[in-house]
């Protein structure tokens, strides 16, 4: 069982190359939560925000959120 603390985190580069290896396996959400180590609702909005299976590149992923946390750092 994932402990629910962890899903308030964002996921790390590793944890997105994670999810994108559980896609490209065709493994459940379930399951690729499982590889991860996350929650599976974190799993499945990280693969459905950047297109899902084939779509999903871990890299820009990680290039999109960085840049949405320069963006909430300018807003305070």
């Amino acid at each position: 069982m994932v402990c629910k603390w962890m899903c308030i985190n964002p996921l790390s580069l590793e944890e997105r190359y994670k999810v994108k290896q559980g896609l490209d396996m065709n493994l459940s959400y379930k399951g690729i939560s499982e590889h991860v180590g996350r929650c599976k609702s974190v799993v499945m909005r990280e693969a459905k925000r950047l297109g899902d299976a084939g779509m999903y590149d871990p890299i820009k992923a990680q290039e999109d959120f960085e840049a949405k946390q320069k963006l909430i750092g300018k807003k305070k």
